[in-house]
C-alpha cells in the first residue's frame, strides 16, 4: 500500500510540474484511487483484529482449563464460579463462591450466578439397562449446575486471562457437587453438550459425548464459553451486560446464554461457526471437560490371575489380592500383595521407599527362616556408613534385605512446609480447631430434649463425623481457616434420619415421566408403583406394579420473541406421532416448523465503559459513554461512537513481580510511575528483591564400583552449577570407597 500511495504522490507532482496546478478531473481520480486503497487497508486491518481476538479467546480458554485441572489436583475439587456481574471494586470479584449454598433455586439466577437442573435428572427415567434395585438418580448425586464467571483470583491467573478477545468475561459452568471437596466424584458430571443435528427428548440437537453412567447425556464436569463477536449474553470487563440473549432456540448459540429459565436443563450447544443472522447463527467458543474413569488394574492374561501390572484379581479366593508376575503357570496370589519372580530371574523385588506396613518381610523361597519383623529390624540392618544413623528394612531385592536411613521429620505439632537452600527442613506450627459443643442431634423423647455431641480439638482440614444418633442420623464438620492463624469447625453436611418407619405404600407417576418423554399431553393414564421403606437408614425402593399408559398424538406449539431490534414473533410447531398398532410404545417427534412475523425496528443502544476499555492509557480515571444504531432493513448494528468522555489523567503507580536473572533465584518487586497530563508510564524500578544463589549437592546417577582410592568429589558435598556432572564417591568403610562414574549437581 505504501508503494501505491507513493505512486499517487508522484502522479500529482507530475501533473503540477506540467500544468502548474490540478484540474478537477485529476483531483477526482486521485481521490477515487486513494479511497479504494484506504478501504482495502481498513478491511485488511479489520480481518487482522478479528483473527487476533479469536486467537486471544482460544489462548485464554486454554489457560483457564489448565488452571482448573491444576486446582482440582491441589484441592480435590473444582472452584465454584465467581459472580458474573460483580464490579471490579466488589470484594467478590474473581473469587470463587460457595457451592454448598442452595439459596438460588433451580432454573433461576441470583447473587451473580444462575442454576440449572442437570439433563440427567431432567430425563427422570433411568437409562436402558439400569438395575431396578438401584436408585435413579444415584444417591448423593447433586442435580445442580452453577454458572458464573471464571474465579481468576482463586485460580491465581491474570484478570485479562479470564476474558475473551472481545473484552467480555468468560462464562464458567460446573456441577455444584464437583466444586465441594466432600462431595467430589469424577463420575458425577451432569452438563450436556449437543450438536445442531436431529432432536433428542424434545430438544433440538444430539448429545456429543455419552455419559459414563450409560444415560443418553449429561456427562460433562464443567464448560467454559466465550459468547463471540456478537457478545450476546456476555458481561463486559466492568461487569455490565453487553447485549441481551436472543430468544431460546432462535439461534443455535441462544441456549448458551439462556440460563435463568426453568424450561432449559443444563444443555449447551457446539455448532458450525456462522456469523449470519438466523437460526444457524453460532459464533461462540466452547470448551468442556468430561471424565471417564480409567481402570488402574490390568489382568496379564485372559485365563490367568497372574499379572504384568498391579491388578485386582477376580471373584474367588484371590478377590481383593494383588499379584505381580508374568508366568501364566503360577498360582493365584495368596497374600494381599505378592511379588512372584520368574524361575530364571533373580532381580525381582518389593521395596517401599516411604511407608511399609507388614507383619513379616520374607524372601520368596518357600520358607520363613529368613524373615524379619519391620518393628524389630535394627539388628538386621547395619547403621548408615556415612551418617552412622540407624537404618530400617524396607523390603527385599534379589533375595537380600534392603535397608534405608531413618527419615528426618518435623517435631510433633508441626508440619513440613518446605526445604531451605541449605537442605534444612522448614517446619510450621499446625493450625488447629478447639473443641466444639454443643452439637445438637436427634430429639430424645425420654429426656424431652435433643441429644448432644462434642467435637474434640482437631487440626486444619480435618473432617469429623458424629456418632450415629437416632435411626441413622449423622453430621459432618471440617476444621477450616478463619484467618489470622486461627480455625473453627464448620458444618459441611448431614445424612440419615432420626426416626424410621418400615413399610410399603402405593405411589403413582405420570405416564410421560414413566415413559421418559417429558410431554404431558402425549400420554393418557398413570403408572402404579409401590414404595418400600427399610430400616435402619430409611432407604426407599420403588417397584413397578402396573400402568394404564396410552400414547396420544399431539402437536406442540410455542412462540418466541424476535431477535434484538425486531418486533413481532416466531411461531413454532412440532407434531408427536404415536406408533400405529402399538399404543403403549414411545412415539416420535417430527421436525419443527416455524413462521415468523418479525419486522426490523430501528433503535439506539448505549453503554458506559471505563477509560482503559476506551483506549486511554493506565493512569486515567472517569468513564466513556458510547452509542450505536440498529439499522433497517439490514438488521445490523453500527459501530460504537463516543458521545461523552470524562476521562482525565490522575497519575498513579503500577506494580509487578518478575523473576531474578539466572543463575540467581527469587523475586524482584518493581514499580512504575505514571506522569500527567500525558499519562506516560515511566521506567520500571526495583524497590525490593529476594534474589540469591542456590546451593546444590552432588548426587549419584550411576552404579557404584568398590575402590581403595578416595574420590576427588565426595557425594553429598555442595555445588552451585545445577545440572553439571562429574565422577564422585562415598565412604563405605575403613580405606574403602564406592566410586560413581557420573554424579549430578542437583
Amino acid at each position: 500500500m505504501r508503494q501505491s500511495l507513493k505512486s499517487i504522490c508522484n502522479f500529482l507532482f507530475f501533473a503540477r510540474s506540467k500544468a502548474r496546478g490540478y484540474t478537477l478531473i485529476e483531483l477526482a481520480i486521485a481521490v477515487m484511487v486513494g479511497g479504494i486503497l484506504i478501504g482495502a487497508a481498513a478491511s485488511s486491518t479489520g480481518v487482522y483484529l478479528k483473527n487476533q481476538a479469536s486467537q486471544t479467546t482460544l489462548n485464554n480458554i486454554s489457560i483457564v482449563t489448565a488452571s482448573l485441572s491444576n486446582y482440582l489436583i491441589q484441592t480435590g475439587a473444582y472452584p465454584c464460579p465467581a459472580p458474573i456481574d460483580a464490579a471490579r471494586t466488589d470484594p467478590r470479584y474473581g473469587i470463587a463462591g460457595d457451592c454448598t449454598d442452595t439459596s438460588v433455586v433451580d432454573g433461576s439466577c441470583g447473587n451473580g450466578y444462575c442454576v440449572q437442573q442437570s439433563d440427567k435428572v431432567w430425563n427422570a427415567t433411568p437409562p436402558v439397562g439400569w438395575p431396578a434395585s438401584k436408585a435413579w438418580p444415584p444417591t448423593g448425586w447433586s442435580d445442580r449446575a452453577r454458572r458464573g464467571a471464571v474465579p481468576f483470583r482463586t485460580l491465581g491467573i491474570r484478570e485479562d486471562e479470564a476474558e475473551d478477545g472481545f473484552n467480555t468475561r468468560l462464562d464458567y459452568t460446573v456441577m455444584e457437587s464437583l466444586a465441594v471437596v466432600t462431595t467430589y466424584n469424577q463420575k458425577n458430571g451432569g452438563i450436556d453438550v449437543y450438536n445442531n443435528h436431529g432432536t433428542t427428548n424434545g430438544h433440538p440437537g444430539t448429545p456429543i459425548v455419552n455419559s459414563p453412567r450409560g444415560s443418553q447425556g449429561g456427562s460433562m464436569q464443567y464448560i467454559v464459553i466465550s459468547h463471540g463477536p456478537d457478545r450476546a449474553g456476555a458481561y463486559s470487563h466492568d461487569g455490565l451486560l453487553v447485549n441481551p440473549c436472543p430468544p431460546l432456540y432462535s439461534t443455535w448459540d441462544a441456549a448458551n446464554c439462556q440460563t435463568g429459565s426453568s424450561l432449559t436443563p443444563a444443555i449447551y450447544y457446539l455448532a458450525d461457526y456462522a456469523e449470519a443472522l438466523g437460526i444457524n447463527h453460532f459464533d461462540d467458543t466452547v470448551k468442556y471437560y468430561s471424565s471417564v474413569e480409567t481402570p488402574l488394574w490390568k489382568v496379564a492374561g485372559s485365563t490367568s490371575t497372574n499379572l504384568n501390572d498391579l491388578v485386582g484379581a477376580g471373584d474367588g479366593p484371590s478377590m481383593g489380592k494383588v499379584g505381580i508376575g508374568s508366568a501364566p503357570s503360577y498360582a493365584a496370589p495368596s497374600a494381599a500383595l505378592q511379588v512372584t519372580p520368574s524361575p530364571t530371574s533373580t532381580g525381582s523385588a518389593i521395596i517401599a521407599e516411604n511407608n511399609l506396613d507388614a507383619t513379616l518381610l520374607c524372601p520368596y523361597d518357600g520358607t520363613s527362616t529368613n524373615c524379619y519383623a519391620p518393628a524389630l529390624n535394627l539388628t538386621a540392618c547395619a547403621p548408615d556408613p556415612i551418617t552412622h544413623l540407624p537404618t530400617y528394612a524396607t523390603g527385599f531385592a534379589s533375595g537380600q534385605l534392603v535397608c534405608r536411613p531413618a527419615k528426618v521429620m518435623c517435631p510433633a505439632g508441626e508440619f513440613l512446609a518446605g526445604i531451605d537452600p541449605t537442605g534444612n527442613l522448614i517446619c510450621q506450627t499446625v493450625i488447629g480447631c478447639p473443641a466444639k459443643s454443643p452439637i445438637q442431634m436427634c430429639f430424645n423423647t425420654s429426656t424431652g430434649s435433643n441429644d448432644i455431641d462434642t467435637i474434640p480439638a482437631g487440626y486444619l482440614y480435618q473432617v469429623y463425623t458424629t456418632p450415629v444418633d437416632g435411626d441413622s442420623f449423622t453430621k459432618t464438620y471440617q476444621c477450616k481457616s478463619s484467618g489470622a492463624g486461627s480455625a473453627n469447625w464448620v458444618k459441611t453436611g448431614q445424612a440419615g434420619v432420626c426416626t424410621c418407619t418400615a413399610g410399603t405404600s402405593p405411589a403413582t407417576e405420570a405416564c410421560n415421566v414413566y415413559k421418559g418423554d417429558n410431554c404431558p399431553n402425549c400420554w393418557i393414564g398413570i403408572a402404579n408403583f409401590s414404595n418400600t421403606t427399610a430400616c435402619p437408614g430409611g432407604a426407599t425402593t420403588q417397584t413397578y406394579v402396573s400402568d394404564t399408559c396410552q400414547c396420544n398424538s399431539y402437536t406442540n406449539t410455542w412462540t418466541t420473541s424476535c431477535q434484538s431490534g425486531f418486533t413481532g414473533s416466531n411461531n413454532y410447531s412440532q407434531a408427536y406421532a404415536c406408533i400405529p398398532g402399538n399404543p403403549t410404545a414411545v412415539g416420535t417427534w417430527g421436525a419443527q416448523t416455524m413462521t415468523s412475523s418479525c419486522t426490523c425496528t430501528p433503535s439506539t443502544a448505549s453503554q458506559n465503559i471505563d477509560c482503559q476499555s476506551a483506549g486511554h492509557p493506565a493512569g486515567f480515571a472517569g468513564s466513556v459513554t458510547q452509542t450505536r444504531q440498529f439499522q433497517c432493513p439490514a438488521g445490523t448494528w453500527t459501530g460504537w461512537t463516543t458521545t461523552t468522555d470524562t476521562c482525565a489523567c490522575t497519575g498513579g503507580t503500577n506494580y509487578r513481580q518478575i523473576g531474578c536473572t539466572a543463575p540467581q533465584v527469587g523475586t524482584q518487586y518493581q514499580q512504575q510511575t505514571i506522569s500527567c497530563p500525558s499519562g506516560t508510564p515511566g521506567p520500571w524500578t526495583t524497590y525490593n528483591s529476594t534474589c540469591g544463589s542456590v546451593i546444590y549437592t552432588w548426587q549419584a546417577i550411576s552404579t557404584g564400583t568398590p575402590t581403595h582410592s578416595p574420590p576427588t568429589i565426595e557425594m553429598g558435598s555442595t555445588c552451585s552449577t545445577q545440572g553439571a556432572t562429574s565422577p564422585c564417591g562415598s565412604i563405605t568403610g575403613p580405606s574403602q570407597y564406592t566410586l560413581y562414574n557420573s554424579c549430578q549437581c542437583e
